[in-house]
């Protein structure tokens, strides 16, 4: 059961409901229980005909006993999907939701059972609510999609000297960007972020984290390391967020041999997804710091993708964080003496720049993850398997933006890769949180190293990118070649589109003789 994040709306609102405020659905008798947390018991609440109603003005369920009963009276998101299996076994559907508490006082979220008389009722209700579910969830989106369209002409407006801006083209400003839609708030949104330093290369913005060789440098392979993370232009989202984050730090600090250094990218997406990609950034270093048999080379790369996952479940478990549209991409990678272990989920990307030997200066480029697109034949087979459908959209000027992911009865999320961390809703389409693992051994012919979101690899190659990081390469100098990537990614951006993504790039010097 997925965890909800339900509006706090005025009980007042609904206290002489009529149908203009909500629908009626269904009606089943049920016994309802309460979770209490304190003394872990499930207590009783009441039994009877129990109400199902569709609130149109919060996009909920509205769940009640028809005896006037106060002790069930919650709303229930309406991506909150049902676990056929799970309810038909135990004749009884766990679930979370909020009070919808009296008037002055605070919701509560909570946990609650409805058990059903029997096995088929309990069918009948699965049934019955998915197919409730589905209808109501297109409501929601068409009714979300109105007010996004009304939203865009105020951003429009803002802007009304912009010709990329003018006529509703928001869609085809985020042809290139990971969620579709015409919403300007998908790109993360707070009031005054206008007025951030929207410098978007190294030399007027500070440097995340730069560091110098580490005190064991006698043993590390590592000669130099920086990174950098800049907001991206959305002229439809005057008060954009920067939704990328990055770790560079050590996770390890052994007097005998070199610290293990941990250096991760996120890329955020939706309107959460600035909040859901920091949450990775602050927990992951601690996780794995106290992570048993981190020590242990055939554990790291379990290790990374266990923790992944949990951090993954206190998002979605927070019912104040709504990720049903958000979400992270993440390439998190552990350098332990000449070992690299990379965990990759989504289209963020690791690459390599090496020498092909034989005393050529020549620097080619690697891959060291892959990157998650729906159109990849094993990925997509996965997202039609589980009843999502995979295609692009297609846009007036005849150039199709990349392939996406839709649910198979509306078309959302639009999602432009096949794995990511949260984004419920796109689970429900194959999307998966899975991490890839890949290991890899430094040679001396290993120069360099580069995680970066897709704000640099949309309109850049992964030699190209080498290309230019290998000018900086005596002396080392990461900042330079941070600072050279940013500005001909910026180009190219603004060449082929009218926005620049958010774009975090690392780069790490080697001297892996």
């Amino acid at each position: 059961i997925m965890d909800m994040d339900v509006a706090d709306s005025s009980p007042s609102e609904y206290s002489n409901a009529s149908g203009s405020f909500y629908t009626s659905l269904f009606n089943m008798k049920t016994k309802s229980f309460l979770y209490n947390k304190v003394s872990r018991e499930w207590m009783p609440i009441g039994g009877g005909d129990t109400l199902f109603r569709w609130v149109s003005s919060v996009g909920k369920f509205w769940i009640t006993l028809n005896n006037g009963s106060s002790g069930l009276d919650h709303f229930v998101g309406a991506t909150t999907k049902v676990d056929e299996a799970s309810v038909v076994s135990n004749q009884s559907w766990v679930f979370r939701a909020t009070s919808r508490a009296p008037s002055g006082n605070s919701v509560k979220k909570e946990v609650l059972c409805l058990q059903f008389q029997t096995l088929h009722e309990a069918r009948v209700f699965v049934s019955t609510f998915e197919a409730c579910r589905k209808s109501m969830l297109k409501v929601a989106i068409t009714s979300s999609s109105s007010s996004s369209q009304a939203q865009e002409k105020d951003h429009v407006m803002l802007n009304a000297n912009d010709e990329n801006t003018k006529n509703g083209k928001i869609k085809t400003l985020r042809r290139r960007l990971t969620v579709s839609g015409s919403d300007p708030m998908l790109d993360g949104h707070r009031k005054g972020a206008s007025l951030e330093n929207e410098a978007r290369s190294p030399k007027n913005r500070v440097s995340l984290g730069a560091n110098s060789p580490t005190s064991a440098e006698h043993t590390s392979i590592i000669t130099s390391y920086s990174g950098i993370s800049c907001k991206g232009l959305a002229p439809y989202n005057p008060d954009k967020q920067n939704q990328d984050s990055m770790i560079m730090e050590v996770v390890s600090n052994d007097a005998t041999y070199a610290p293990d250094h941990l250096f991760c990218v996120f890329d955020g997406h939706g309107e959460n997804g600035h909040i859901v990609s920091q949450h990775f950034q602050t927990r992951l270093p601690t996780l794995l710091r106290h992570a048993k048999g981190f020590e242990r080379n055939e554990r790291v790369g379990q290790t990374l993708k266990e923790a992944l996952i949990i951090i993954e479940n206190e998002i979605i478990n927070d019912c104040s964080v709504d990720t049903t549209l958000s979400g992270t991409t993440a390439v998190v990678s552990l350098l332990r003496r000449n070992s690299l272990f990379v965990a990759n989920v989504g289209d963020s990307r690791i690459i390599k720049g090496y020498t092909s030997g034989n005393g050529s200066n020549n620097i080619l480029a690697q891959d060291l993850s892959l990157d998650h697109k729906p159109d990849l034949k094993a990925e997509q087979d996965r997202i039609e398997k589980c009843g999502g459908r995979v295609f692009a959209m297609k846009y007036d000027d005849g150039i199709d933006g990349p392939a996406r992911v839709w649910l198979s009865y509306c078309d959302m999320p639009g999602l432009a890769m096949s794995r990511s961390l949260c984004d419920t809703v796109a689970k429900e389409a194959g999307v998966v949180s899975e991490a890839e693992l890949f290991e890899f051994t430094f040679q001396g012919v290993d120069k360099f190293v580069v995680l970066a979101t897709d704000g640099l690899w949309e309109f850049m190659s992964s030699q190209e990118v080498a290309d230019i990081v290998a000018k900086h390469i005596s002396p080392p100098n990461p900042k330079a070649a941070i600072h050279e990537l940013v500005q001909e990614s910026n180009s190219r951006w603004m060449k082929e589109e009218p926005v620049i993504d958010d774009t975090t790039i690392i780069v790490i010097f080697l001297d892996s003789k």
